[in-house]
């Protein structure tokens, strides 16, 4: 993956702090014995304000970074990165080294992608970007965050890199986002046929029974922002076989790939059988781009139950509605 100079992308707004502090009032309401008033939350948003920049310790072996403003935040998010098409499946710490050393080239900032938790370190990240298409920052980190079962901030009493030679090399200005395990909820609804039920994953939703919880998985690969015309009906048309075929390189396909209907959305579907020492393997994929998002649908079990499975998982894979 390398970086491009940032173009110019649709807007994208910032949450204001005084909105967790009214939320924060709004779980105190439930408890106190009078209605909050609004002018109780001038004290607490005081604190936030003052909090949100004091100058925070020292910390062994860390350079402190100095935050960056709402607008320049925004300005940072909004930037695009250009990808190279192939199939590289990193671990959440190897991309991150990697979106590090391109963006730290030509952004206005190092994106410095970090996290503690030893699952999500290790988590290996799927390609969902083709070469036609520049996601902006926030893009990437809404994807990395949804493959991870994350989610991620920008803290601004937190901005510290390793202070060694490698980051004074790079570049003198980064932004840290920091990524803590939190599964997103699903974006969208189906009709399960009798008898199945819902398995949360780390990254996504298996849909199956008893006798076979995997017929269908659902996977999100986050929202998309093209910047004009020509980038809006590039997603709309061939945008999902470009993905579908980073997903399935190296199989070969029973048929050609096809464009088909996932529920009311345009998509393409992908099918081949994969050789497996317990035996072949049916695989179907589809991808589909509904609203603003991309999804990605897998449907895959023994060959010999193809009959007995496959149709149940497309009939509940054509139900499939946004929220």
């Amino acid at each position: 993956m390398t970086c491009s100079k940032s173009r110019q992308s649709f807007s994208l707004s910032i949450a204001m702090q005084g909105a967790v502090a009214l939320s924060c009032l709004a779980v105190l309401a439930a408890h106190a014995q009078k209605p909050v008033k609004f002018s109780d939350a001038i004290p607490e948003l005081s604190k936030l304000r003052k909090d949100a920049f004091r100058t925070p310790d020292p910390k062994p072996g860390m350079r402190l970074l100095k935050p960056y403003s709402e607008a320049n935040l925004s300005k940072i998010l909004n930037e695009r990165v250009e990808t190279i098409e192939g199939v590289e499946r990193l671990s959440f710490d190897s991309f991150a080294d990697k979106i590090l050393a391109g963006t730290s080239a030509d952004l206005s900032a190092g994106i410095y992608m970090t996290t503690n938790n030893a699952d999500i370190k290790k988590h290996i990240l799927f390609p969902a970007y083709p070469k036609k298409y520049w996601p902006t920052v926030k893009e990437y980190l809404d994807l990395t965050a949804l493959q991870c079962g994350a989610r991620w901030s920008y803290d601004r009493n937190n901005q510290y890199v390793p202070d060694n030679q490698a980051f004074r090399q790079i570049a003198d200005q980064y932004a840290r986002f920091d990524f803590v395990p939190g599964v997103a909820a699903p974006t969208y609804t189906i009709v399960l046929p009798s008898g199945w039920f819902a398995s949360a994953k780390d990254y996504g939703i298996s849909y199956g029974s008893k006798d076979y919880t995997q017929a269908l998985e659902i996977y999100e690969l986050g929202a998309l922002s093209p910047e004009n015309a020509k980038d809006a009906a590039y997603v709309r048309g061939d945008f999902a076989k470009d993905v579908l075929a980073l997903w399935s390189e190296g199989l070969k396909p029973l048929s050609e790939v096809k464009r088909v209907k996932v529920g009311a959305y345009d998509g393409y579907v992908f099918e081949t059988i994969i050789d497996k020492r317990s035996g072949k393997v049916y695989y179907k994929q589809w991808l589909f781009v509904a609203g603003n998002k991309a999804y990605t649908a897998i449907s895959r079990m023994p060959e010999g139950r193809k009959a007995a499975i496959l149709p149940a998982a497309e009939r509940a894979l054509a139900s499939f509605r946004l929220k």
